[in-house]
């Protein structure tokens, strides 16, 4: 039964205890998946980073190119499988393992035909043969990290984010691991190439005898009908992540065609892994409530409205001090973090930092539009910023370079956001933004006053700084209402009773 605005107390209540009940989950789930980013995308950044400082520019911008190219190619290894896939188990479970096995061809074709093309691209790209050799070596890479996150999306379907955090910290655990241990001053990207690959090999071993474990062993299964309706319903899907991927990577590959100098690639990729980074805490809390909001949709209006307005708001009063901070402290995370000869790139970053106070609710608004089915309209927005944004890459680049390719993956994401948020959620928006965000501006403000006041200083001063502040202020303005705050008390409730 779907709650309306003339429907009964008793079902406007029990909607609302049914968000209640939502939030605990979400909470546990985003507990388990925040715990996995802190831990695994800080031992990935740790990675990065050491390849950074122990590759030479030269080396890290190759390492750079071959990292990005091959995921401009893997629309067929992903093609939306994966989001379908949590969004099918999650609202009918029984018989996970059977539909499990009757996708597992499909997608094993998908990934094959992915990398043929892969491979073919760059036998025909003229490309130096170490660029080609280690781009080889991610393309296996990217291929194999797909096959994860399909046996990840299980897990994601069944809420149970904790085997999540297990397989993303194994990977990257790893990694680190490797890149500190085996990776010399003057080594070459090849090598680093290689110790990726070894470290997403355990992580796929890891992942396939958990699933193993959890459903049985998924028994291989052609359905021609399942196929066809699954490709239809997940193309939509597949041109969202192409478009995401597009972002991300084009600036770094486009650069390496247009003949920009090495310096400025590595410097350009040093900061799009920042940015990632940060990205990623929201995406963590996005698919945790993902399943949930599935459920609502089916069931409960009210909730599911009452929901993206309390996950709205949560998005923002997390991702926003991250913006402003980033933008104040660029030039001391490079020189801290990479190197004072990365320290140049600041404005680089500091356009990128600016766009994530739009693309801090890209996650978000990605799974709900999927949640709600409306995964057309909001990949039609999607394909058109990233058009926009790779068309201003080859604007920018040639006479601004890394700052150009910055401005372009900006413009591009902000675009997606907006027309998003416009054309396809606003419905669902039934709260008052700017009075939210008027609360929140003076905390920002007292953020971005204590981090540069104390830019100078170490890290480990200049951040703390800055939280403390906005959180002392933002204890003072109280953006949150009462039901917000009774709502956050019941789903930490939850999560603890968990």
């Amino acid at each position: 039964m779907r709650t309306g605005a003339g429907a009964p107390a008793e079902a406007v209540a029990l909607a609302r205890i049914r968000s209640a009940t939502m939030g605990g989950r979400v909470a546990k789930n985003a507990a388990y998946l925040m715990l996995s980013i802190i831990v695994g995308k800080g031992l990935s950044l740790l990675a990065v980073v050491v390849v950074a400082r122990r590759l030479t520019p030269d080396q890290f911008a190759v390492f750079a190119f071959a990292q990005s190219f091959p995921l401009l190619f893997m629309i067929l290894a992903d093609f939306g499988i994966d989001g379908l896939m949590v969004r099918e188990i999650a609202v009918r479970r029984d018989g996970a393992r059977d539909y499990i096995g009757r996708l597992i061809p499909l997608k094993a074709a998908l990934v094959l035909a992915s990398g043929a093309i892969t491979i073919a691209a760059l036998a025909a790209s003229g490309l130096e043969k170490e660029k080609i050799a280690v781009a080889v070596v991610f393309t296996a890479y990217t291929l194999g990290r797909s096959v994860v996150t399909f046996l990840i999306a299980v897990f994601r379907a069944f809420e149970e984010m904790g085997y999540v955090t297990v397989s993303t910290v194994v990977e990257y655990a790893m990694a680190c691991a490797l890149m500190w241990a085996a990776l010399s001053a003057g080594d070459g990207a090849l090598k680093a190439a290689l110790l990726y690959l070894a470290a997403l090999g355990v992580a796929l071993a890891v992942m396939a005898a958990l699933l193993v474990s959890r459903v049985g062993f998924p028994k291989p299964t052609v359905d021609m009908p399942l196929w066809k309706a699954s490709l239809a319903m997940s193309f939509p899907l597949a041109v969202g992540t192409a478009a995401t991927i597009m972002v991300a990577n084009a600036g770094v590959v486009i650069m390496e065609f247009l003949g920009r100098e090495a310096a400025e690639i590595a410097a350009f990729k040093v900061c799009a892994v920042s940015i990632n980074v940060i990205a990623q805490i929201q995406n963590a809390f996005a698919w945790a409530a993902y399943p949930v909001v599935s459920r609502l949709y089916a069931s409960e209006s009210d909730a599911l409205d009452r929901s993206y307005e309390l996950m709205f708001k949560a998005v923002a009063l997390v991702g926003l001090p991250f913006s402003v901070g980033g933008i104040v402290l660029a030039r001391p995370l490079l020189s801290t973090i990479f190197g004072e000869g990365y320290s140049w790139a600041d404005s680089c970053l500091m356009i990128l930092f600016a766009s994530t106070i739009f693309t801090n609710f890209a996650s978000f608004f990605g799974v709900f539009f999927i949640a709600i089915h409306r995964q057309k309209d909001g990949s039609l927005l999607h394909a058109l910023s990233a058009a926009a944004s790779v068309a201003l890459c080859f604007a920018l680049i040639p006479p601004y370079g890394a700052v150009g390719a910055a401005a372009a993956v900006a413009c591009g994401n902000v675009l997606y956001i907006v027309t998003l948020r416009v054309f396809v959620l606003r419905k669902h928006h039934r709260f008052s933004g700017w009075g939210f965000y008027a609360k929140i501006a003076p905390a920002l403000a007292a953020l971005a006053a204590a981090a540069f006041a104390a830019r100078d200083m170490s890290l480990f001063v200049s951040i703390p700084a800055g939280g403390i502040a906005y959180a002392a202020v933002l204890l003072l303005t109280k953006p949150w209402t009462k039901e917000d705050a009774e709502f956050i008390r019941r789903a930490i409730s939850g999560f603890a009773k968990g």
